[in-house]
């Protein structure tokens, strides 16, 4: 079976689908392994090492900031995702590519979404497709990091409705780099409002943050 041309009918007829389990922390722990799967592969891929070396290029050319250490690189790969995707709620793009109402999540692997055709499908996602181009991007510069899920809608306190990723600061320490909906690198969600969370370190099992 040949390669399918990136959003050809053919490739989005191969979209592969897994079954969510009924438990809705179960689902969870099942996309996050997802991801983490698609992380490690994208980060093997020549394009998305390049594309890690650019953002941060660019980053230090536009910003005018000097490079520091391992910080500067993530606020770099923050700036690129946040300057280069187009956020959409993952419902929507469902609808739109797929004509389905009924999936919970829509997972691109970052290999992909960064050989997206430009002229008519611009780089697209929400915030699962923002933390795993994120994190493909910090494996390539050898960065650890960690997924955090977290429980936001007052209406479902308990489900768990977005995703950011966390990088190692030089120090131990780790800085939220939620492009999706952060002003900047270090903004996250206020405490107020998210109900529950739980992180989840690059082999997709759940850890304890200090």
């Amino acid at each position: 079976m040949g390669i399918a041309p990136i959003m050809s009918p053919e490739f989005l007829r191969r979209a592969l689908r897994v079954p969510a389990d009924r438990n809705p922390d179960a689902a969870t722990a099942q996309t996050i392994a997802i991801m983490c799967g698609h992380i490690h592969t994208s980060a093997t891929d020549s394009l998305m090492s390049y594309t890690a070396m650019m953002a941060i290029n660019d980053y230090l050319n536009e910003q005018m900031e000097p490079f520091e250490d391992a910080s500067t690189v993530a606020k770099a790969l923050w700036w690129y995702a946040k300057t280069r995707l187009r956020f959409i709620h993952h419902s929507r793009l469902i609808k739109d590519w797929f004509g389905e109402l009924d999936q919970l999540q829509l997972l691109i692997e970052p290999s992909v979404l960064l050989r997206m055709p430009d002229n008519r499908w611009p780089m697209v996602g929400d915030c699962a497709i923002y933390s795993m181009l994120i994190c493909a991007m910090l494996t390539t510069c050898g960065i650890p990091w960690r997924l955090v899920t977290a429980a936001c809608d007052p209406k479902q306190p308990m489900i768990f409705t977005h995703v950011f990723p966390r990088s190692q600061t030089p120090a131990g320490g780790w800085i939220t780099l939620d492009a999706s909906h952060g002003d900047y690198p270090g903004w996250q969600v206020p405490d107020e409002h998210m109900l529950r969370i739980q992180a989840w370190d690059e082999n997709g099992q759940p850890v304890v943050e200090n």
